[in-house]
């Protein structure tokens, strides 16, 4: 695809034109990790004017304003980040939990007042990875009506990770909707973020495979919400109105 051809998401507006149009192609720009803002809250504003409209606000370990996933001592946020939230929520960022530490999750879960998303994470109860998600995560991420995105890295699915096939992403879908979440699943594949990928399933261009697989065990409207329309409502809900439109 010519990169000409994307556009930026910014606006709830803008989803419809992607329900009316197959041709239409648009990203989210987001952020893996505040560390760049360095602790300047006033970034944040400038970062929504340049079109960002998720924010995780860790990579693996800690920065200024919380700790990640792989942090030993499993630390919540910092003052300044707990500011960075209260502010995000106010100008329009939706945050992502993907990368952020168990007690960074469940101390956000209480801060935000807004629907928050984990872009790129697996059922733990499935692969016990720490990028993955508990169950009882999982079941505070429906609550607070956010959204789950199934990823395709191979360690999260499966520990034995040079053998794992499409197929055994089946069983992360099957738990999610167990615990109630069938309608705040997505694909969050992180292709361009590994350096080993699922055979069957390395590039977006294996999607219509992938999709083809998921109609054999789940009914079409399941497998369109999963792909896309999920997505869409949230993005809908979720976005910024166009300045136009602002009340």
């Amino acid at each position: 695809m010519n990169p000409g051809h994307l556009k930026p998401l910014l606006w709830q507006e803008q989803v419809q034109e992607i329900r009316e149009s197959y041709h239409s192609r648009f990203g989210v720009l987001s952020l893996e990790g505040v560390d760049g803002l360095e602790g300047n809250l006033h970034y944040v504003k400038l970062c929504y004017d340049l079109g960002v409209r998720f924010m995780g606000i860790t990579w693996n370990y800690a920065n200024w304003a919380a700790d990640g996933a792989l942090e030993q001592r499993n630390g919540g946020f910092t003052e300044r980040g707990r500011q960075l939230v209260e502010l995000c929520n106010s100008t329009g960022i939706i945050l992502d939990v993907s990368h952020l530490s168990q007690a960074g999750f469940w101390e956000l879960t209480e801060l935000t007042q807004r629907p928050i998303l984990a872009s790129h994470s697996n059922a733990y109860s499935v692969c016990k990875h720490p990028r993955n998600l508990s169950d009882e995560q999982i079941r505070a991420l429906i609550a607070l009506d956010g959204m789950i995105g199934i990823t395709f890295v191979p360690w999260f699915i499966r520990s034995d990770a040079d053998r794992v096939k499409p197929e055994d992403i089946l069983p992360h879908i099957e738990k999610i909707c167990e615990l109630g979440g069938e309608k705040h699943m997505m694909f969050g594949s992180d292709f361009d973020g590994i350096d080993q990928w699922i055979a069957g399933l390395e590039h977006p261009g294996k999607y219509p495979d992938f999709q083809e697989l998921l109609l054999k065990h789940y009914p079409e409207s399941m497998v369109k919400g999963w792909m896309s329309d999920y997505a869409l409502r949230f993005l809908e809900q979720n976005l910024p109105w166009a300045p136009s439109k602002e009340k």
